[in-house]
């Protein structure tokens, strides 16, 4: 090759010197791709676009050498086929895998889709160079005839064609097919040689999975021996021990592959467990005050670390896809005995703490039992005999405790009593699938329960802790958004998170589904059908938390507003609640419709619900509507706003906010009046606040007849003047109301700054008016009354009159009766 490319060069080199020594005309720059049409250029063309050609054959064999190399791939293909042949080794037995525990099929099925993915990534390169070698060939045979047919072209025409030029070319190409046809070849037997380790993988997965629907299929049906029966016992020989070492070896044994697959979720784990407890014992040793919810932690760091380490990679994801039973059964046994500490340090009572426990062992040693691959009949006689003596010590402890014990602990044993009652009559008549699903799913389900507990109570304490910061909590943003009420929503929140979570390991826990993922789509994909309209779980999921989360940063945003634009510049709070309330109404409607647009709804079709809500609204809904635009309207024209203090029918009170539908104020008893926006426009509302504060308070008085009226008036006027808060203008002033019955009446009139004091000022002027009129001697006259007898029986007239005159001669000093 190196010779053959030497001897190309050195014929250019010969026909440019001969060139160079002849006429040159401007010829076209030469292309890498060849003209597609059937004419072809002239003889000064033939050297540049050769020169060309050898460039490309040295980028193309660069190519080609890249595509050949395998070595690193050889290997790893060569390595994952030995773990392969051992992992055939572990799962020999595969006529009888329709015999096989649930728990061998969930671990068989995990090595090998852990096999199938390494394996799919070294020969999906290999494919792909393939593809890249054949897209080559074609390009250079095209290349070739387009050499040959420009040669014969130049003969036709009389011109004689540089035959060395392109011989050498030629030949350069041939050579340069042969090399890609040879390089395909080694990937081809590349992947003939390691094709069949995939589809052995394929296959595998085949068979599990089927098994697996038949399983699930079968559950309702049995599949055992009864325990009453002869032939249960005849299983007893050595072929269940040589099986059940088979299936030790296979469950107790990792993938070689697995600690390296899973080093970065191994070193991220054992690096949050370090960090969380030396935080924790970093808070522990401050002897600040430790929140309720969180005082169980401190008592148990470590166990506190793991579970909160391990608690968090659950929300996150699936920190170890695919990973064997045993791996699964190491960090459920390490999640499980952190949780049942953390519990003991929260229960008090003996009963809830020994009812933890033994669900946890429980739960743990059957999972156990079928990781490490317990024949079958085994199986079905240790849980037969569980549930034998579990139903019995379920109801003496009810016996015993029921009296301190909480209902919730009640209901749980009652359950697992019916549980296990259930459970033992399936295992004697040889309903061994189903009991063993039964056992599962009900006690990892009270796990799951457990988990879910204290999973919320460290979220509600972390919440709690974290509003608790002085930095937090005195901030003007947060005493604006509420402390109370943001904790309460980020609790809510957090709480919803778990509980979802909670609810997709729920049907997987019983079985329904092989794993979350399934479920999640399962779920919700679920559609149903509403007319022309078809709703999905997720649709209304989506609609759901785009609405909610739109609630959430509406309320975030107002708050923002208020204490970061709105108060700085000093605006008025009516103002403020005017633009906080439209903000609000914006960015919902925003929500509503990114909301239904994201779930897929057709916003055509959404013409057709608003033709028929307005048909609604002609008929039903006007009142409502009215309503809406009359807030609207009061929002803009600000007739009323928030803090205005207001006259209503009777009723006085402040303006405490203007809703969708209704305005709210507060009387002065407190108690608060809902008024229709309607009302508000079309009736008479007198505000006392709209433009000003400023009010004019109107003091009624009336003195004794005979009083000095000029003195009166002095007083008056002075007692106004000695009021600090009395404005000095506008000028107050003394009106002369008349003679009134029973004395001569005059109104003070004066001005205060707000009329949030008025009830307190004239009160307190109230007092110096009393005080003067007592100094000058001015009284203020009882009401007063003549009465006329127009009838009375004679002696009763002489008899008083003797009375009234014996009493003025003041005989023996007593008074015998009234004056007439």
């Amino acid at each position: 090759m190196r010779i053959t490319n030497l001897s190309i060069v050195l014929t250019l080199a010969g026909f440019l010197f001969l060139s160079s020594l002849t006429p040159t005309m401007s010829a076209p720059v030469a292309t890498d791709s060849p003209p597609t049409e059937k004419s072809f250029p002239g003889l000064n063309e033939v050297v540049p676009q050769a020169t060309a050609v050898t460039i490309r054959i040295s980028d193309t064999e660069t190519q080609i050498q890249q595509a050949e190399e395998l070595d690193d791939d050889s290997a790893r293909l060569d390595a994952l086929t030995e773990s392969l042949k051992k992992l055939e080794e572990l799962y020999s037995d595969w006529n009888e895998v329709n015999n096989w525990q649930l728990i061998r099929l969930r671990g068989a099925q995990s090595s090998y889709i852990d096999l199938k993915d390494q394996w799919a990534k070294p020969l999906v390169p290999i494919s792909s160079r393939l593809a890249t070698l054949e897209e080559l060939h074609s390009r250079w045979e095209q290349e070739k005839t387009y050499w040959q047919e420009w040669q014969d072209s130049l003969k036709k025409t009389g011109v004689k064609a540089p035959v060395e030029v392109f011989s050498a070319t030629q030949h350069a190409i041939v050579n340069l097919l042969n090399r890609i046809t040879k390089a395909s070849g080694v990937l081809v037997k590349a992947q003939q040689k390691y094709s069949p380790g995939q589809e052995v993988l394929t296959s595998r997965l085949k068979q599990i999975n089927n098994t697996l629907d038949s399983l699930r299929k079968n559950s309702f049906r049995r599949d055992a021996f009864s325990l009453l029966e002869p032939d249960y016992y005849r299983q007893y020989n050595g072929e269940l021990i040589a099986g059940f070492m088979r299936g030790l070896v296979s469950s107790v044994t990792l993938p070689n592959t697995f600690f390296k697959r899973y080093s970065v979720a191994n070193t991220l784990h054992l690096f949050g467990i370090v960090t969380i407890l030396l935080l924790l014992l970093y808070r522990k040793r401050q002897h600040k005050t430790i929140s309720e919810e969180w005082r169980f932690l401190y008592l148990r760091p470590l166990s506190g670390a793991v579970f909160i380490t391990l608690i968090i990679a659950g929300l996150a994801g699936d920190s170890y896809p695919n990973a064997p039973p045993l791996w699964e059964l190491l960090l459920a046994i390490s999640l499980t005995i952190a949780a049942v500490r953390l519990l003991s340090a929260i229960y008090q009572q003996s009963f809830a703490r020994n009812f933890v426990r033994t669900i946890a062992t429980l739960s743990i040693v059957n999972v156990g039992l079928q990781v490490f691959g317990i024949p079958a009949p085994v199986m079905q006689f240790v849980q037969g005999l569980l549930c034998a003596v579990a139903a019995p010590v379920c109801l003496l402890q009810i016996r015993k405790y029921r009296q301190d014990m909480l209902q919730k602990h009640l209901v749980a044993l009652y359950l697992i009593c019916g549980v296990a009652l259930l459970g033992f009559i399936l295992a004697v008549l040889g309903y061994a699938t189903l009991t063993t699903n039964l056992i599962d799913a009900t006690l990892s389900t009270f796990i799951l329960i457990i988990l879910t507990q204290m999973a919320l109570r460290i979220i509600s304490g972390g919440v709690l802790g974290f509003m608790a910061l002085e930095w937090v909590k005195n901030r003007q943003f947060m005493l604006k958004l509420g402390v109370e009420a943001t904790t309460h929503k980020l609790q809510t929140l957090l709480r919803i998170i778990v509980l979802v979570n909670v609810g997709f390991h729920l049907p997987v826990i019983w079985n329904i589904f092989d794993n979350i993922q399934e479920a999640h789509d399962f779920l919700l994909d679920f559609s149903f059908t509403f007319g022309e309209f078809s709703f999905s779980l997720k649709m209304v999921l989506m609609v759901v938390v785009i609405l909610y989360l739109t609630s959430l940063f509406s309320w975030v945003v107002q708050a923002f507003l208020d204490t970061q634009v709105m108060t700085p510049n000093k605006m008025d709070i009516g103002v403020k609640e005017s633009l906080k309330r439209l903000t609000h109404y914006g960015l919902f409607t925003i929500g509503f419709f990114v909301a239904l647009s994201t779930a897929g709804f057709d916003l055509q079709k959404f013409t057709i619900i608003a033709g028929a809500l307005g048909v609604g609204i002609g008929f039903g809904l006007q009142n409502i509507v009215s309503n809406f635009v009359s807030g609207l309207i009061l929002l803009f024209e600000r007739p009323v706003k928030v803090g205005d203090t207001v006259t209503i029918g009777e009723d006085w009170g402040i303006i405490t906010k203007i809703g969708l539908r209704a305005t709210i104020f507060e009387t002065f008893d407190r108690s608060e009046v809902i008024v229709p926006n309607a009302d508000l426009l079309s009736n008479k509302v007198t505000n006392w606040t709209l433009s000003s504060k400023t009010v004019r308070v109107q003091f009624p008085i009336g003195v004794a007849y005979g009083s000095p009226l000029e003195k009166v008036m002095n007083i008056l006027e002075r007692a106004a003047q000695e009021h600090e808060e009395v404005l000095s203008y506008p000028d107050l002033s003394i009106i002369f109301d008349g003679f009134g019955a029973s004395s001569i009446d005059f109104n003070l009139r004066f001005w205060v700054k707000s009329i949030d004091d008025r009830v307190r000022i004239r009160t307190d002027v109230a007092i110096i008016i009393d005080r003067l009129f007592r100094e000058e001697g001015i009284s203020i006259p009882f009401p007063q009354q003549d009465l006329h007898l127009r009838s009375i029986e004679p002696n009763l007239q002489t008899l008083f009159g003797k009375k009234s005159i014996e009493g003025e001669g003041g005989d023996e000093g007593k008074d015998e009766g009234p004056p007439v």
